[in-house]
């Protein structure tokens, strides 16, 4: 019975040893694919935040990446001072686009009734606008009338679709320019942002709008002058300066 029973002893040493080497092995697979797992997580977590960044910086100097080439892509880019204001602009094949501008009549919403258009074709653009306010020569003082820069660039080389134009705009209906009393002018916009937008290029998309404030006097000085006032919107039209893509209608487009 003793000798017998020393080789089964041995065998199930033998074998409880080498099972233990296995499982170790094994935990040891596991722990290091669980690791290398949770770093590759931890890797391509931090790839997208810098992606993200990355984005950001771009849109912060109007650039962006297509993300739909069948959509318009709009962004603001950064001028100093804001002066001109500066967008950036693609848009898609497939149509011809018009881009248009109104003085005065600027609507609250929507786009102008009475624009100036020119034909835009499909490609990227740096569109321009600046308000210059008007001095007198002779005496230095402001003027009632506006003038406003108005440009756009095709920044591709292969399309040759551009227009430069210069706009004198005078009080119609707002005291605005040279307010009466403050002698300062009024006026509030609305303009693309600093983040890529996209639109469908079968509807207008509104680039910028510029329209009169009115001044409101909050407090006078002892000499009854105005040493402080807000401004605020006016309802309806107004005088000001608007900017708008719009897709060209094709013939039967309107039937």
């Amino acid at each position: 019975m003793t000798d017998s029973s020393a080789p089964q002893t041995k065998l199930g040493a033998r074998f409880s040893l080498l099972t233990l080497v296995w499982l170790i092995t094994i935990a040891a697979l596991g722990v290091g694919l669980y690791s290398s797992g949770r770093r590759n997580a931890r890797l391509e977590a931090r790839n997208n935040e810098l992606d993200a960044e990355n984005k950001t910086y771009r849109n912060m100097l109007g650039i962006f990446e297509l993300e739909d080439p069948a959509k318009i892509h709009a962004i603001r880019a950064p001028s100093e001072n804001d002066a001109p204001r500066k967008y950036r602009i693609y848009l898609p094949p497939g149509r011809k686009y018009l881009a248009c501008y109104q003085a005065n009549r600027i609507p609250k919403d929507g786009v102008g009734d009475h624009p100036n258009t020119s034909v835009l074709q499909p490609g990227t653009y740096l569109m321009k606008v600046k308000i210059n306010r008007r001095f007198d020569q002779e005496t230095g003082e402001p003027t009632r009338t506006v003038a406003v820069d108005f440009d756009i660039d095709a920044v591709d080389e292969d399309v040759n679709s551009s227009q430069s134009a210069r706009i004198g705009i005078s009080e119609m209906w707002n005291d605005w320019i040279v307010n009466k009393e403050t002698g300062q002018m009024a006026y509030g916009w609305q303009d693309i942002g600093e983040k890529v937008e996209l639109h469908e290029p079968t509807q207008p998309m509104l680039v910028y709008r510029a329209r009169a404030h009115e001044i409101v006097v909050l407090s006078r000085d002892s000499d009854g002058q105005p040493d402080s006032y807000t401004t605020k919107q006016i309802d309806g039209p107004t005088d000001g300066f608007m900017v708008w893509i719009a897709p060209q209608e094709e013939e039967g487009d309107g039937e």
